[in-house]
């Protein structure tokens, strides 16, 4: 059995705890982000930083978190993981100078701003 990975979970006092597969929540995220930025962008960088902005979520550290912290299993809660860095190093690794940094600076700030940028690795403002 393919192990699930999980993107969110919530309380659902009829059947305990409703998933959200990471896979899912990539692939719907970036159908989002492709509509959305046509309007004023481009629809295949909105696509590219909706699929990547939570690759992070794979770790285990944040599958852990996850699954502690909702109350899904039991443990002592955890710290939050940085879950948004992965995605910009990613688009780093894959994108050529100039199309990296526009996709990279969306996804670290994602949730919270700029707090996210390793610049030991040439990812600053």
């Amino acid at each position: 059995m393919d192990k699930v990975f999980i993107a969110h979970i919530k309380s659902d006092p009829t059947n305990g705890f409703a998933i959200q597969d990471l896979n899912t929540h990539l692939e719907r995220v970036g159908v989002l982000m492709a509509e959305f930025s046509n309007e004023f962008f481009n629809a295949e960088w909105g696509k590219v930083i909706g699929k990547w902005h939570d690759i992070g979520k794979y770790s285990e550290a944040f599958q852990q978190y996850i699954i502690v912290n909702s109350g899904c299993k039991e443990g002592s809660l955890l710290g939050k993981t940085d879950h948004s860095s992965a995605g910009a190093i990613f688009a780093k690794e894959m994108l050529s100078e100039g199309f990296w940094q526009p996709i990279a600076y969306c996804i670290a700030g994602h949730h919270a701003g700029l707090h996210n940028w390793y610049p030991e690795i040439g990812l600053s403002g």
